[in-house]
């Protein structure tokens, strides 16, 4: 899992009491099978969260995730337990998610709108989707 989380940069964090070292979302489940191989289950948290803001309902942490690509631009290695109950919330994970998504829409976004620029309307094999992904803009319905 530390290698794994060194790929993706994802960081560290203390999970529980006393305290647990893991490289992961806390809810990722591991199994021993009856073939005797280990198995690990529940990746749907894998990735860090975009900050809550304005959230109703406090559980956006659960399903709005950043795209694992702009999770590995970021200088800093990123929590996906930030925001969750797993974990109490270090100002530092804090803060670096939210500046990250900051950075995001004032250098990354910009950059990314420069990119498509080279593009024209039908050309041949443009994914828009893809690139966006490519370039860790999430797509989603603002519902």
């Amino acid at each position: 899992m530390q290698q794994t989380a060194k790929v993706l940069n994802l960081a560290p964090h203390l999970v529980g009491k006393p305290g647990t070292t893991l490289y992961s979302a806390a809810d990722i489940e591991g199994h021993l099978g009856f073939d005797n191989n280990y198995y690990l289950l529940d990746f749907s948290r894998a990735m860090p969260p975009v900050p809550p803001l304005g959230e109703p309902n406090g559980f956006s942490h659960l399903y709005k995730l950043l795209r694992p690509e702009l999770v590995k631009q970021s200088p800093k290695p990123m929590c996906p337990d930030t925001f969750s109950l797993f974990m109490s919330n270090s100002p530092t994970f804090v803060n670096d998610i939210t500046q990250l998504c900051v950075d995001k829409c004032d250098v990354l976004l910009p950059k990314f709108a420069d990119y498509l620029e080279k593009f024209s309307p039908g050309d041949k094999g443009f994914d828009l989707i893809y690139e966006m992904h490519h370039h860790g803009f999430n797509v989603r319905l603002p519902i």
